[in-house]
């Protein structure tokens, strides 16, 4: 046989033997990960990704608070304009003028009829007669007759 074993006596020559098989165990040591620069590269885009989208989730999450504010303030808004027209409608309905339609209370409808009709109440007029009788005619002079008229018509006010 031509491969014959052949004892190693100088330092050179270990060391030549072993420099081979350290440069096969460091590759194999390397190999799995020889990918590690590109992750890492990967893994600081997604990092970037990943804080811009929670930016974006950020302002989002503030438009649509916003947005919800809006609509409510819309709803408000619609439910007064709601309840105002019944409010002008009842007190038509009842006879009410326009100017007091605005001091109906009540969320239904239902309320504010009972709130117009217990305020139409006090503005019929009554139909009962005066408790007093009414001041006698006396004859008499025009002047005495006019101051008369006056003191009436002040006491009617």
């Amino acid at each position: 046989m031509s491969d014959e074993f052949k004892p190693i006596t100088t330092q050179e020559e270990l060391n030549a033997v072993i420099a081979d098989r350290i440069k096969r165990a460091e590759e194999a040591a390397r190999k799995p990960y020889a990918d590690y620069e590109k992750i890492k590269t990967q893994n600081a885009d997604y990092e970037k990704t990943i804080t811009d989208l929670n930016d974006k989730i950020k302002g989002y999450e503030t438009k649509e608070t916003e947005n919800g504010n809006t609509v409510q303030e819309l709803q408000n808004k619609i439910k007064k304009y709601e309840t105002d027209a019944v409010k002008i409608r009842v007190s038509q309905e009842v006879g009410l003028p326009y100017e007091l339609a605005g001091k109906l209370t009540g969320e239904t409808e239902d309320e504010i009829k009972k709130d117009a009709e217990l305020f139409s109440k006090y503005l019929t007029p009554r139909t009962e007669a005066p408790i007093g009788e009414p001041e006698p005619t006396i004859k008499g002079s025009d002047e005495d007759a006019a101051l008369r008229k006056v003191v009436s018509d002040l006491e009617r006010q």
